[in-house]
Parts: structure tokens; sequence; C-alpha cells
């Protein structure tokens, strides 16, 4: 299952203003939220169980450092760690999917780019660049490794959210 967050700084948190800070400048941050905050708050789940790791993500157009979280998780369990990443971290939504899944409701592209050279400058312009082209493909994005992912989420009427 993978697990994909931001990390937004809260109370607690040492300043960063999100809007006017550099990717790498949000990237470090979502490092340190990643090795001193997430292991704390996994919900009872084995943080050694988990793989977390910083890459870019976009929403709405806009590519952001974003933590992946992988693990060998069900569902109900899988919940059980989105709910406080979410609440802690401040989150509008965190995302799970199950990328392996061939049997789900949701839609999904997958673009492969060559062994590291898919850099948040790179996947910001193919974010642009697949909107040009399809409007509703500048929804948002994830990377794990060189892939970069495209998800149709739906919500449980099956509209696209």
């Amino acid at each position: 299952m993978l697990v994909s967050y931001r990390a937004t700084p809260s109370a607690g948190f040492h300043s960063l203003r999100l809007g006017q800070a550099s990717y790498v400048d949000r990237a470090t941050f979502s490092a340190e939220v990643s090795k001193d905050i997430v292991p704390k708050i996994t919900n009872g789940i084995d943080a050694a169980t988990l793989r977390t790791e910083v890459t870019p993500g976009g929403y709405l157009l806009k590519t952001n450092a974003s933590l992946q979280t992988e693990g060998d998780l069900d569902d109900a369990v899988t919940d059980r760690l989105a709910g406080p990443l979410g609440y802690v971290l401040r989150q509008y939504r965190v995302l799970t999917s199950r990328l392996d899944d061939t049997t789900g409701k949701t839609g999904l592209v997958i673009v492969r780019f060559p062994q590291g050279s898919l850099s948040a400058t790179v996947a910001q312009r193919f974010f642009e660049a697949a909107d040009a082209t399809k409007n509703g493909l500048g929804g948002g994005y994830n990377v794990v490794g060189d892939e970069q992912i495209f998800l149709n989420a739906r919500n449980s009427e099956g509209k696209t959210l």
C-alpha cells in the first residue's frame, strides 16, 4: 500500500512559509518530518516495516515535496496510518493507493522515465504538458522511483474527486 501526503507545518514545527519556500527547502523540511515525526505517529504500526521517501508530487498544477510511505498493509491498517498522518500534518486528504490492484475502479496512468532523470522540474514540465493535452490531468500526481503516477481518484459513488 502507498500512502501519499505532504509535510505541512503546524504547532511545534519551526517556521517555514511553504508558499514562499523553494522546492529544495520544502524537500529538506519534508525529509526532517519523515525522519523525526512520521515514526512517532504510526498509530501502533511498526515504523521499521514502512519505507518513506520524499518525492515530487503535484496538485492543481503545482509541484511540491511530498512524502510517500509504502508498506505491506491491509486497508484497515492503512487507514489507521493515514488518519494520524493527516491530522498531525494538517492534510485536507491523505491519498492511499494499491497500485498493483487490477480489480479497483480508480483509473491511473504511469509514465516511466529513464533511471535518475525524474526531478521535480521534469515532473512539473510533464504535469503542465499533460494538462495542456487533457485538462483533467492537471489535477494531481505522485512520483515513486522513476515513475510519475496520475490517479483518477473517485469517491464511493464513483464521482471524480
